[in-house]
């Protein structure tokens, strides 16, 4: 996996980042139905998937991978009480750029940051071509499985 890093020497550098998506991804129609329905900001955090919760802690403790939220959920809340509130090790959010795809999001955000790896989780597919390699596609019906988590275990380890 190539390094991605900008040439400023203060800028924050990381060794291995998550960009997640919440929906479609820590809740699914599978968990709506299962748990009465889908989780809102600010509440009803006991409605996220716990399964699909639980892998994706496990894959950061393993990995010592921090996420950055690349959600819609960034608009509506802050990173650290997301994090708080799924005990998940957020450190940040990418930006809201206009107009521009949520992979472009990411690469405006890696602009100002570095990592040595990186991977994206998410069930939209509005990524930029190079950042294929580094996509885990999840399936929002589903949500995080144990597949998506083995793909991202091995583009992390």
């Amino acid at each position: 996996m190539p390094q991605v890093q900008n040439s400023r020497n203060w800028l924050k550098s990381y060794d291995k980042l998550i960009f997640l998506d919440i929906d479609g991804v820590l809740n699914s129609h599978r968990s709506a139905i299962a748990l009465g329905g889908y989780p809102y900001p600010h509440k009803e955090y006991h409605k996220f998937d716990i399964v699909a919760l639980g892998l994706i802690r496990k894959i950061c403790k393993d990995s010592g991978a921090k996420i950055v939220l690349s959600s819609g959920w960034r608009f509506m809340i802050e990173p650290r009480e997301i994090a708080m509130e799924l005990k998940l090790p957020i450190i940040d959010k990418t930006p809201h750029v206009y107009g521009v795809s949520r992979g472009e999001e990411i690469m405006y955000w890696l602009r100002s940051h570095s990592a040595r790896k990186y991977v994206i989780i998410d069930d939209a597919t509005d990524i930029c071509r190079e950042q294929l390699p580094y996509y885990v596609q999840v399936n929002r019906m589903d949500g995080f499985s144990y597949a998506n988590y083995l793909t991202t275990r091995g583009l992390l380890l």
